[in-house]
């Protein structure tokens, strides 16, 4: 690359150093896969108890020519180091367990054939187990998908904006899912595209504009300070004074009995119910200003419907591989959560205060960290606000490509609370065209 040199600055060799661990991790990976390869090669051969086995029993039915159950014994090696191939040889250890092998209008094994069969060739696969996993551990190494390569770009040069994801190859999948070890394959043509790609981020990292900015002068004068101070503590002590009437204000009471917490943890839509309805009643009561509930999806076994239907977890339909079983189920989900949503947003409107309903004078913020749940994916991500005052019934839709920040939404929400803040993490402004009635 055109922007390494030998006398490069120290602060930008500490960004590539960290720049490049995923490249380094990938020649590790490579290194490491080739050594196992040797050393679990096909010169391994088969124990003579096996070999005869295969001889007697199997090569009639399941050699290269017949090749029964798509099995061929006759061209199948011994490379455990192959997942297919250990796969093939565990089933056979199965088979020769249950007894489906050698099958049953075949010359059959004697016991003691059978048990000197299984216990050696249990033997070598878990013995070739065991030391894979001392070797290289019990994960597969991976390096990182295009998305992650994007996003460790993104929060090394502090460019939330970067996009370069589509500049690389596409990345294999396993059921739909991006980030497993053996679909993320290495060759020369993705590690030159991520070198492409760093030097294209350096790049825009290191640009600048040519043209020097107009001076300008400001001048500050000590009064000014003094007001400003002054203002300050004065809103300071206005608001500790309010803060001080809010809590020594007597406890709410309300007409409504304690409810009862399912006990069954598939009640997922009653237990979202009863604590949408103590949302309401906490805000109807002034007893908090601010409430954050988390729906627990992940740690539902399962979910009730109210025709006494149950299907599968919510958090295991999430990762749906694009079944479309498990679509149409996690369809009804989805649903059923906006369906309460719709009600909860409906007892907030029904409850009248002296400006307003409560919906009125509440901010109901409604969403997912996730985009896209089935590959973990947090770009693009589905957000619904209510109420608080807003102008609403429109779908504000952002480039997909180069989208707002959220925290732009949080600090369109401060400016609704009065408090004047430019800036909220990652935040760039408050969200254009979101605006009050």
């Amino acid at each position: 690359m055109g922007l390494i040199e030998p006398t490069v600055h120290k602060g930008i060799r500490n960004i590539l150093s960290a720049f490049f661990w995923s490249i380094e991790r990938v020649a590790v990976c490579i290194g490491s896969g080739l050594g196992v390869f040797a050393s679990s090669s096909a010169a391994e051969s088969l124990s003579r108890t096996l070999d005869a086995l295969l001889e007697n029993h199997c090569l009639d039915c399941r050699d290269d020519v017949e090749r029964k159950g798509g099995l061929d014994f006759y061209t199948l090696d011994w490379n455990l180091a192959d997942p297919h191939i250990g796969e093939i040889w565990v089933k056979v250890h199965d088979r020769l367990v249950s007894g489906e092998m050698p099958p049953k209008k075949k010359s059959q094994l004697t016991l003691e054939e059978r048990g000197k069969a299984v216990s050696e060739l249990a033997e070598s696969i878990v013995g070739f187990q065991e030391a894979d996993a001392a070797r290289q551990g019990r994960s597969v190494s991976r390096r990182v998908n295009r998305f992650e390569y994007q996003n460790i770009l993104r929060d090394i040069l502090h460019d939330p904006t970067l996009k370069v994801a589509d500049q690389l190859p596409l990345d294999g999948e396993v059921h739909g899912f991006p980030k497993v070890g053996s679909a993320l394959d290495v060759s020369h043509v993705q590690l030159d595209s991520y070198l492409d790609v760093a030097e294209f981020a350096l790049r825009r990292a290191f640009e600048f504009t040519a043209e020097k900015p107009e001076p300008t002068t400001n001048r500050y004068y000590a009064r000014d300070w003094i007001d400003q101070f002054q203002t300050a503590v004065r809103s300071l002590e206005q608001r500790l004074s309010e803060a001080q009437a809010w809590e020594t204000r007597p406890k709410a009471k309300v007409d409504e009995s304690m409810p009862e917490y399912p006990e069954d943890k598939k009640e997922f839509f009653e237990m979202v119910r009863i604590m949408n309805d103590m949302s309401r009643l906490a805000f109807q009561t002034d007893s908090t200003r601010v409430i954050t509930l988390f729906l627990g999806g992940q740690r539902t076994p399962g979910v009730n419907f109210e025709d006494g239907r149950s299907i599968s977890g919510y958090h295991n339909l999430s990762h749906h591989g694009k079944d479309e079983m498990k679509l149409a189920e996690l369809e009804e989900i989805e649903i059923g959560q906006m369906d309460l949503f719709g009600e909860f947003l409906r007892d907030l409107q029904d409850v009248k205060e002296t400006d307003g309903s409560l919906l009125d004078n509440t901010m109901a913020l409604y969403g997912c960290h996730m985009g896209g749940a089935n590959i973990h994916n947090n770009i693009n991500l589905p957000i619904i606000l209510a109420g608080g005052g807003f102008r609403h019934g429109q779908h504000l839709a952002y480039n997909p490509d180069i989208n707002a920040p959220l925290p732009n939404l949080f600090v369109s929400m401060l400016h609704n609370l009065g408090i004047e803040r430019e800036q909220f993490t990652s935040s760039n402004g408050p969200l254009l065209n979101l605006a009050r009635v």
